[in-house]
């Protein structure tokens, strides 16, 4: 048996990769060099792995959790221990399990592998990440893939045994493909504008702290959906695509600003009266995050009261009950906030109410506009997917800031909602710059309200 062991042992010491020197010249100039994964522009997604991982967890899970309900039969027959049917939790958990394996299997098997080119390779800061992805799906004029571009920061909070892995999104895109028939069945192709200041992929992804350039590819389709993670390296190299046809981007920037309009029209309630013009963000937008969060702090809270009056430690009660506190004001806030943008004479004024009542007030003269900015200011997280949430901020001559537009949830969608509120608020960057949705996209530009 050790004789069997040791061989394991070898066998996989001499199939293991042999660690790099990250110093070496190559990796220097180079650093994606240092990722297998990444040696050249064809990249594999994580579906295959993502699928044999979990079938695995739900093997073991299900060879855990089997033998309870006879046990849950006996104690319930027996025992009249009604409360041990909480256990049945377990054995239905086991079943969502296998059905979640066995989509991923179909997802696989229906798609193939998918791999992505990119261009430029690899992805870059302060230029594009772009390329097409082969699909094993004949080409469908109606099938819209969409496809999210995120740069996270991975790493590991708590400490012994509390230990975990978590990610926080710190920039993300949103883009549609343009389809073409290809090859193997469809060809996407995408490019995305990266603005300059963001982290570069970590090539070595064994340390606590890294950061991941993630693209996203998804699809509602007939029957089973495409779902795809694909880790990128993306590298502060300012390059731009050279290959892609410009025909294609064109074309998937306009479907793409057709969706961003009719988005930002939902959150956007423009008004005319005979003092001006005004924009309503209004109370309730947020029900169900705000929702979401009274119970997350609820839950905060019952826990320090429980171990305040029961266990009597008055420490981690106070802290559990605090930051409880902390989250159900902040959830409520979230759900019973608006905003009220209005164009009056040579200002701009912006009031903050919650229930109604005007709790701030701002205002800026429209000759003292400099730019827009574009500022995440709330994130949430399902599994792996992450949602960024914009605001549009309007700054002076002296860099004072002004919230003129929120709630956006892409930096396209904010692209487009500062193309709009300049237009309607006649708000116009000292570099005369705007992303000039009209021009670009014509059949896709609605004024939001009519004169």
């Amino acid at each position: 048996m050790f004789g069997g062991a040791g061989l394991g042992l070898m066998i996989f010491a001499f199939r293991a990769p042999k660690e790099k020197d990250l110093s070496a010249p190559q990796y220097r100039a180079k650093p994606w060099l240092a990722n297998d994964d990444w040696q050249g522009d064809a990249l594999k997604s994580n579906s295959k792995l993502t699928m044999y991982v979990t079938w695995g967890f739900a093997a073991v899970w299900n060879l855990i959790s089997a033998p309870l309900p006879f046990v849950i039969y006996g104690e319930v027959l027996e025992k009249q221990n009604y409360p041990a049917l909480l256990g049945l939790l377990f054995p239905i958990v086991g079943v969502g399990l296998l059905l979640w394996a066995a989509r991923r299997t179909l997802e696989w098997r229906r798609f193939g592998p998918a791999p992505l080119t990119l261009d430029p390779f690899p992805g870059s800061i302060g230029g594009h990440v772009g390329g097409t992805i082969d699909v094993n799906l004949p080409y469908d004029v109606n099938a819209k893939f969409s496809l999210t571009l995120t740069n996270l920061h991975s790493y590991i909070s708590g400490s012994g045994k509390n230990r975990s892995r978590n990610e926080s999104a710190k920039w993300q895109d949103v883009q549609i493909a343009h389809s073409t028939s290809g090859i193997k069945g469809s060809r996407l192709s995408f490019r995305f504008t990266v603005p300059e200041g963001l982290d570069e992929a970590d090539a070595d992804q064994s340390e606590d702290s890294y950061y991941i350039w993630r693209l996203n590819l998804k699809a509602e389709l007939p029957g089973i959906d495409i779902d795809r993670d694909y880790d990128i390296p993306v590298y502060a190299t300012g390059k731009t695509s050279v290959s892609l046809s410009e025909y294609s981007i064109e074309q998937a920037h306009a479907a793409q600003v057709h969706i961003d309009v009719q988005a930002v029209e939902k959150v956007l309630n423009l008004s005319f009266d005979s003092d001006g013009r005004s924009m309503l963000f209004p109370m309730g937008r947020n029900l169900l995050g705000g929702f979401i969060g009274m119970l997350f702090g609820s839950s905060f809270a019952g826990v320090g009261w429980y171990l305040l009056n029961y266990e009597g430690h008055l420490f981690m009660g106070s802290i559990f009950g605090g930051v409880g506190l902390l989250i159900v004001i902040s959830a409520l806030y979230i759900a019973l906030n608006s905003l009220e943008v209005i164009q009056a004479n040579s200002e701009i004024r912006t009031v903050r109410r919650i229930l109604g009542i005007p709790v701030k007030h701002r205002q800026m003269r429209r000759s003292d506009f400099v730019r827009f900015k574009k500022k995440v200011t709330s994130k949430s997280q399902s599994g792996g997917k992450h949602v960024l949430n914009y605001s549009v901020l309007a700054i002076d001559r002296s860099g004072q800031k002004m919230i003129v537009g929120e709630g956006f949830k892409s930096a396209s969608q904010a692209d487009v909602a500062m193309d709009l509120i300049a237009r309607e608020f006649g708000l116009t960057p000292l570099d005369g710059k705007l992303n000039k949705v009209a021009e670009t996209s014509p059949d896709n530009y609605n004024l939001l309200a009519a004169d």
